[in-house]
């Protein structure tokens, strides 16, 4: 039998927490064992997060039919995509726990175990299986982003989701891509996952090291004030690569991942970079600093080494390879 969660003490907002962590317990759950009775029987559908976004996908589903033609049309992909957002909202608001669970059963090496009749061969066999996936644990260790990323693990959490599809998507998709990954586990390597060699000589894990580079720099030139001379030696150096080198890399990113996914990396950098520059400004006018290190988080120094040890390993693979 699997050992269930572990003994819980509640913090003063009436979350439960792990001993001796601090984490919570259940991250997406509204209640704990301290709720109030009226706390723990209110419905989901109660929430007004989740009014909000029902609300949403109704205005967008109603401004894109298709019966209004050319006016529908207009803004259709942007709205298309607001809504499949707002609908992954919604799962994990509201069933972000079952998310949890078979990503727990994953990172166990296990999976569902569908109900059978008691006629069913081996009925017994599969009333043991279930006793071990029914638990409480396996909320809680998939409820968390793992210290390391293993990527067999992570291959299995995507079978256990895919048979769920919590994101609605089509049969076809799922049994194909489903059926790709179990063939990977016999060596078959299926065209779903076979790579595009055909005018593509560079590798796709350094083109996007080097895409976090350039947005790096740019960062930098906004956050810091800085020239981009002395934006790109700090990058340049925390790579080991020259300054040079570096400056080569935006044109060559717009040829091999296109000019908006260029843009768009450069365009987030200076979107959190204006953020930490407010912050300087009022600190320096009032005294007063804002907490800004998540948008710091993704281009400071410590990213930056973070970066130059991931291009540094992606380096070695290739000349492995």
């Amino acid at each position: 039998m699997p050992t269930d969660h572990n003994p819980l003490f509640d913090g003063p907002d009436g979350q439960e927490y792990h001993p001796g962590t601090g984490f919570p317990v259940w991250p997406h759950r509204r209640v704990s064992s301290i709720s109030t009775a009226d706390e723990q029987n209110r419905a989901q559908i109660d929430d007004p997060y989740v009014s909000y976004r029902l609300d949403r996908l109704d205005e967008l589903e109603k401004a894109t039919r298709p019966i209004g033609g050319l006016a529908s049309a207009k803004g259709k992909d942007l709205a298309a995509f607001e809504a499949l957002e707002c609908a992954g909202e919604l799962t994990m608001r509201l069933a972000g726990w079952a998310i949890a669970h078979q990503i727990g059963l994953a990172a166990k090496g296990l999976q569902h175990v569908p109900e059978r009749s008691p006629e069913t061969k081996h009925y017994q066999l599969r009333l043991q299986e279930q006793s071990v996936v029914d638990s409480h644990e396996h909320e809680k260790v998939g409820a968390w982003e793992p210290k390391t990323f293993d990527p067999i693990v992570a291959r299995k959490c995507l079978v256990n989701l895919l048979k769920a599809n919590p994101g609605g998507w089509p049969d076809w998709f799922c049994e194909q891509t489903l059926g790709a990954i179990e063939a990977l586990e016999y060596g078959e390597v299926r065209p779903i996952f076979s790579p595009v060699s055909a005018g593509r000589r560079r590798d796709y894990t350094l083109l996007k090291l080097q895409l976090r580079a350039v947005a790096m720099v740019a960062f930098r030139r906004g956050a810091y004030r800085m020239t981009k001379e002395i934006a790109s030696t700090e990058v340049a150096a925390g790579l080991n690569v020259s300054v040079d080198t570096l400056k080569s890399w935006e044109l060559r990113l717009r040829k091999d991942l296109g000019t908006l996914s260029l843009d768009d990396a450069i365009s987030t950098a200076q979107f959190h970079a204006s953020f930490v520059a407010s912050d300087d400004t009022e600190k320096r006018l009032t005294g007063i600093a804002l907490d800004t290190s998540h948008h710091n988080a993704g281009y400071d120094a410590v990213a930056l080494a973070d970066l130059g040890k991931q291009y540094e390993a992606a380096l070695r693979r290739g000349a492995g390879a």
